[in-house]
């Protein structure tokens, strides 16, 4: 288990609550179920099919889930009593459809300079179709309002080359999560990327406080209590 730095003698605190707590040990505590196949197999030497063939045999499965769990590894969870670390953890443990199209909104408000610079119908028909509808909206109506800070203005070109370019849209959101997380508690950022492909998260440049503020109103609107209606 993870070594869990929380402070439980104030009620008041503005800390992930009891069952928030729960389910990222629960998180923890079964990688095979919840940690992307790229990890586990490292570590277990088998690939994703194998590996959850094996954890259906009667006894195996909590024995599976030890080893790999010890294998990589326990982070340090300092779980600060503010709310940007309760949103953080709601996120970090939500379901993976949920984490997805969160990414997809954070891809989609760092290029929206890109999407409004798609004039064309046909272009922005394609562009809506590489985000997501729900995504390409927040970029073309909500972005310039809400969370401007976090426009990338070197990306206002990014949709104007090949249209049948693949597009890492869930990669590119995933890395910008994952450097706002680190800022806020590295144990939590661990654990986001162990969720996902190794090849989503890669280098990101701190965020400002502006784009930090930016990036927690949009995951108020849009991150897992949104999706899920959870209060």
């Amino acid at each position: 288990m993870p070594h869990i730095n929380h402070p439980i003698d104030d009620p008041a605190a503005d800390s992930p609550p009891l069952k928030q707590l729960v389910q990222l040990a629960a998180v923890l505590a079964n990688p095979v179920q919840f940690f992307h196949a790229d990890h586990v197999a490292a570590v277990s030497g088998l690939d994703d099919a194998q590996l959850k063939g094996l954890c259906r045999v009667p006894g195996i499965n909590k024995a599976m889930n030890t080893a790999i769990a010890g294998h990589l590894g326990t982070p340090t969870l300092d779980l600060h009593p503010t709310a940007a670390t309760r949103d953080a953890c709601d996120l970090v443990i939500a379901p993976l459809d949920i984490i997805e199209g969160f990414l997809r909104q954070v891809t989609a408000v760092k290029l929206q300079h890109a999407v409004r610079n798609c004039v064309l119908k046909t272009d922005r028909e394609r562009v809506a179709a590489i985000l997501g509808d729900a995504a390409y909206n927040t970029a073309l109506r909500e972005a310039p309002f809400f969370y401007a800070e976090m426009a990338d203005p070197s990306l206002q070109n990014y949709f104007a080359g090949d249209p049948d370019a693949d597009h890492p849209t869930l990669g590119m959101g995933a890395s910008l999560v994952h450097r706002y997380l680190h800022d806020v508690d590295t144990g939590l950022a661990q654990i986001f990327a162990w969720r996902l492909p190794q090849s989503f998260i890669s280098g990101h440049p701190p965020l400002e406080a502006a784009q930090q503020r930016a990036f927690q109103r949009l995951l108020a609107a849009k991150g897992p209590q949104a999706a899920m209606g959870r209060a």
